[in-house]
């Protein structure tokens, strides 16, 4: 333990030093005792070992995969538009997939189109044993007129009658050989031809 020891110069008032002097020893006593009595903290303890696992490291390839997120775009962008309206039977080509010239992309249901063609097909031959009856009918009256067995105005009629069914005919050829393509080709929608 320490002494303290202090000189303190005389003055004038010497009871007013020593108290001056004993409350600093005292103060000075009071801190050496609280200072020297604290005891020691035992060390902290060491952490457990920790298990680590082991790789062993091998050269070798090893593939290299890569997914990305993202949008793409064409960059040619196309209309399709089919020649006539109906239903489609199937898409025939790869939704991504690269197109060539011509290719077949969709097949439309051929029954409306080809139940159109055999009814022109039906309306030509009825258009055409309407025209053979008024043949037949035509060459019956001309020798009859020329006779005078039957009168010009039945001859006109016979021609009128003639005439009608062979428009008829032919208007019923164009109908169907307008139809046969569409029941046939239009059908399929293909790819624009470069």
């Amino acid at each position: 333990m320490r002494v303290c020891s202090f000189r303190i110069r005389a003055s004038r008032s010497g009871a007013l030093q020593r108290r001056v002097s004993r409350t600093a020893c005292a103060l000075l006593a009071a801190l050496l005792i609280a200072g020297c009595g604290r005891e020691q903290k035992p060390p902290l303890p060491t952490p457990a070992a920790v298990e680590v696992g082991i790789v062993t490291v091998e050269a070798k390839d090893v593939p290299v995969i890569a997914e990305y997120i993202a949008q793409t775009q064409s960059s040619q962008s196309v209309n399709i538009q089919a020649r006539v309206s109906g239903f489609l039977d199937k898409r025939t080509y790869t939704e991504g997939s690269v197109v060539k010239a011509g290719q077949v992309l969709f097949q439309m249901d051929k029954k409306p189109f080809q139940a159109q063609l055999d009814a022109a097909k039906a309306a030509l031959q009825r258009n055409q044993a309407a025209m053979s009856v008024a043949k037949a009918n035509l060459d019956r009256t001309k020798p009859l007129v020329e006779q005078d067995a039957l009168s010009q105005k039945d001859l006109d009629d016979a021609k009128g009658q003639y005439e009608q069914t062979a428009a008829a005919v032919e208007g019923s050829k164009a109908g169907t050989a307008a139809r046969a393509p569409s029941a046939a080709a239009w059908t399929r929608v293909c790819s624009a031809a470069r």
